[in-house]
């Protein structure tokens, strides 16, 4: 590719599904993972798999902050406290699969490797993306209702009528 032409993410990943027909289609990847940020060619399919995987560490930080709430961070011992026993078990099994996911993609890149094991990863992944996703929405839900219920208790508290 020349200088002059510019990089077309969508054009060389279409040329890799071409190729790999297991892939996801370029919007559904892009949907959730935001590939659209990719502006290099070399190791695209590296990249891509990279992107997945900042995804999967974020998802692992806030089930992180639930299960094992820090007393140095007074706001993730608060906010585990918003669950019970068994849904912390629930996010502490989704955890475990999503640190399988994470440390295999650390392997890819230790081993430096070929565009076959990136494509089996991502698609792996991506077949299982809507069901973290779904208990990732439901666990934040839960957050966001709970701080309003605080929030609702604590102005019904203050009202003297």
């Amino acid at each position: 590719m020349s200088e002059e032409e510019k990089f077309d993410l969508r054009k060389e990943y279409g040329k890799l599904r071409n190729k790999y027909k297991d892939l996801p289609s370029f919007d559904d990847l892009s949907k959730d993972f935001e590939i659209t940020t990719i502006d290099k060619e070399d190791f695209l399919i590296r990249r891509v798999r990279r992107r997945i995987n900042e995804k999967v560490v974020f998802f692992c930080r806030i089930l992180e902050n639930i299960i094992y709430p820090s007393m140095q961070n007074a706001l993730s011992a608060y906010e585990a406290n918003f669950f019970t026993d068994d849904e912390k078990q629930k996010l502490s099994d989704i955890h475990k699969e999503l640190m399988v996911i994470e440390r295999e993609s650390i392997y890819l890149d230790v081993e430096a490797s070929d565009d076959e094991k990136n494509i089996q990863f991502i698609v792996k992944t991506f077949k299982r993306w809507e069901h973290f996703k779904n208990e990732i929405q439901a666990t934040v839900m839960k957050m966001i209702d709970t701080w309003k219920n605080e929030q609702k208790k604590e102005e019904g508290e203050r009202y003297f009528g």
